[in-house]
């Protein structure tokens, strides 16, 4: 094929001296101990929650005595199989992709049960994509753009922090990499490389099943094909129809998802500014320029002190900015060389295809992979909604890394080209400084370790919000204290000063003030603590110290108090409609606990902010119920059957089986119908209405209940003893006829 750039010998072209040998080694070890370093001290945040919340808990959490209860508190439950798992996840993560989730699930169950073996799995698939990028540095170019891409691939934030998190994204690198590497073998070789379609075929097939938009990647060799090589219209048609077949089930999936309305995204996927677009495509590993990594100046205080440190770390933003020009420069550069050479060539009348040398042509490839990506998603988000984060086109960041190696090989003199690679080695050292001695994830382990050094085990904690509980209870592990949460302000400090009044019962009268610990996690790169919520302590008079735990997402701990000062409560009334379910919700936790006091007292609150909530109702009647106050109980239970049944229907199998207690069973068959026509086929419901009819002397319509209610697979042996009972009660009304 006349068209066809030639190829060269890379069996030579990628051998090493033993300098080189030395120098990928080197890198290779710094990429390995970057990625390693405090990795212990990253929390689980809300991305990550999202994927591991329903495997197999850690062996130390399962074997405390509090783990049902911390099951209960992240609103979690194994998965026995992969199949049961995939559909729970989509629960909390409808966009995630099959392939990620299916390594992590055996890993997780075949290597060890815990976020670290989690994070040590992202770390091997990270470090594989270093001698990867070296194999195509030397294949499309040579050594030294290979180690220069190397170097920077090794030290860049993003690639660094995306090698630790337990997500897709190191993954759906490596097999873009992997799928770019094919193509390009594929793309430069003459005879029959079936090798290389199969490479090719594998990891692009492997890739669609990553990440929605990991399917970007084929539109940009796509259309590198069709500009590079118009006329190659055979070879075009076998990848284009290939790659079709392969991505076409996954094209499938991914418009099967059913993602979340924008309104419940809007905080966090907000539309991107051009400027951002810019950074994202050009300045991902500048730390400040995108939302994606938190800046830390502790290294530097350490290394300089805390006046020079905090001083040298605000650069950040500048020193962002000029390696926006510098990139832009060095890419830009890199097409006017080119087009100089085109140009060269049109005025001495040689063909352009055997002037414009391999080189330049995949430097064209790795500017359109560089760019393409974020652009199109950047247009997707004006004409739809926004769908633009750095992390979802990292794998573009490789590109950047290669073209980087490229411009500074193609400078015309040595001493500037050591220049360039030691502004680019300062550059990736200050980089690194700016992640070193701060969690780069919301610091939920920090808080988390305060509350289990010094909290006493009658301490409520509360977490802001119902997702964020969730999130840090999973990171907090199980304990014996009551966790819940407070919507707003407003609701947490109503909640703290209702439980450090003094009338409230604790599990028992310890000889330390009780407190309230109130976890908060505040918005992207937010500083201070939170006015509002310390305004609203005030105003009851409480005494609190908070303490702040980094991240990208601050977590800021209170630890409440009330002082000599602090009056006895007097509620207030909380504004937020939710306070009387929030308060509800704390009730359960307590009778969770079996605290039934407890249960009773935030349940009779709830009632008190609104007497008509028949949720509140239904767990007085529990708690109630658990103490042997039957009478109360039912009258509970009558309230919240009354204001509406389908509520909670429950409360209706527990007021039928107090009705049976007290002798009345023509009401409880009466209320087990009702139950019935709620849960069908509830095994409870259907053993509490044979047993009312049993006593009732309706011993074939009992026995139907209770017969019916055995074969549900309910492990209660109530049932079974009704069951033995009723049959023997019938034998022997028989035997007297």
């Amino acid at each position: 094929m006349n068209d066809c750039v030639e190829r060269r010998n890379i069996d030579k072209n990628a051998g090493l001296s033993w300098r080189g040998k030395v120098v990928f080694a080197l890198i290779f070890l710094l990429a390995v101990a970057l990625r390693v370093i405090n990795i212990t001290e990253e929390s689980v945040w809300w991305d990550e929650f999202a994927t591991v919340a329903f495997l197999k808990a850690p062996v130390e959490y399962e074997s405390s005595p509090y783990f049902e209860r911390w099951n209960q508190e992240v609103i979690r439950a194994d998965s026995p199989t992969f199949d049961i798992f995939l559909k729970q996840n989509r629960l909390v993560d409808p966009a995630a992709m099959p392939l990620y989730l299916m390594m992590e699930y055996y890993w997780n169950r075949w290597v060890h049960a815990s976020p670290l073996a989690l994070r040590f799995l992202s770390i091997f698939l990270g470090l594989l994509i270093l001698p990867l990028l070296y194999l195509l540095g030397v294949y499309l170019f040579d050594r030294k753009v290979a180690l220069i891409a190397m170097f920077c691939l090794a030290l860049s934030p993003i690639h660094v922090q995306f090698s630790q998190e337990i997500r897709m994204y190191g993954l759906m690198t490596l097999l873009a990499l992997a799928a770019v590497y094919a193509f390009c073998r594929l793309y430069t070789e003459e005879e029959k490389k079936y090798r290389w379609w199969f490479l090719y075929g594998l990891s692009i097939l492997l890739l669609s099943w990553t990440h929605p938009f990991s399917l970007l990647l084929p539109v940009v060799m796509g259309l590198f094909w069709i500009m590079s090589r118009p006329r190659d219209f055979w070879r075009a048609f076998k990848w284009g129809a290939l790659t079709a077949v392969l991505v076409l089930p996954a094209v499938l999936w991914v418009l099967a998802i059913q993602f979340w309305g924008q309104e419940s995204t809007d905080t966090w996927l907000r539309l991107a500014t051009v400027r951002e677009l810019i950074h994202d495509i050009f300045t991902d590993d500048a730390i400040g320029t995108t939302f994606q990594l938190n800046a830390s100046s502790y290294a530097l205080e350490a290394l300089v002190g805390h006046r020079a440190g905090l001083l040298i770390a605000s650069w950040r933003w500048p020193i962002g900015d000029l390696m926006l020009v510098a990139t832009m420069v060095s890419v830009a550069g890199l097409w006017v060389l080119a087009l100089y050479r085109w140009y060269q060539a049109r005025r001495r009348s040689e063909k352009v295809e055997t002037s414009v040398r391999r080189r330049e042509i995949f430097q064209f490839f790795l500017s359109l992979w560089l760019i393409l990506p974020p652009l199109i998603l950047f247009v997707i988000s004006l004409l739809w909604r926004p769908c633009l984060q750095p992390r979802y086109t990292v794998h573009a960041s490789l590109a950047l890394y290669l073209l980087l190696g490229c411009a500074i090989v193609a400078l015309p003199w040595r001493r500037l080209r050591i220049t360039a690679i030691v502004l680019l080695v300062l550059f990736y050292g200050y980089q690194q400084m700016l992640m070193q001695g701060e969690a780069q994830h919301p610091n939920w382990l920090g808080a988390s370790q305060e509350i289990r050094d010094n909290a006493n085990e009658d301490d409520l904690i509360l977490a802001h919000n119902w997702l964020w509980k969730r999130v840090f209870v999973y990171n907090l592990g199980p304990l014996p204290n009551i966790v819940c949460y407070g919507s707003t302000y407003e609701i947490l400090a109503e909640k703290t000063a209702f439980f450090l009044d003094p009338s409230f019962p604790l599990r028992s009268r310890a000889a330390k003030t009780p407190s309230v610990w109130v976890v908060i996690q505040t918005d992207y790169f937010t500083e201070g603590t939170i006015k509002g919520f310390e305004d609203a302590l005030a105003e009851r008079g409480l005494a609190y110290t908070p303490m702040i735990f980094g991240g990208i997402q601050r977590v800021i701990l209170y630890r409440v108090q009330r002082s000599s000062r602090t009056p006895a409560y007097a509620p207030l009334e909380p504004a937020d409609s939710e306070a009387p379910k929030e308060f509800a919700e704390l009730s359960l936790e307590y009778w969770r606990a079996a605290l039934f006091d407890g249960a009773v007292a935030a349940a009779q609150n709830a009632l008190r902010i609104n007497p008509e909530y028949a949720r509140a109702w239904s767990y007085l009647g529990m708690a109630y119920k658990e103490q042997n106050r039957q009478e109360e109980a039912m009258d509970a239970f009558s309230h919240a059957v009354a204001i509406d049944p389908h509520d909670y229907p429950w409360s209706l199998s527990n007021y039928g089986e107090l009705l049976i207690l007290s002798g009345r069973y023509s009401e409880a068959v009466d209320l087990m119908f009702q139950a019935l026509e709620l849960l069908p086929d509830d095994p409870w419901c259907l053993a509490l209405l044979g047993r009312a009819q049993g006593f009732l002397k309706q011993y074939g319509a009992a026995h139907q209940s209770l017969s019916k209610a055995a074969q549900q697979g309910d492990t209660d042996i109530r049932i079974f003893q009704w069951l033995e009972e009723l049959e023997k009660e019938i034998a022997e009304s028989r035997s007297h006829e």
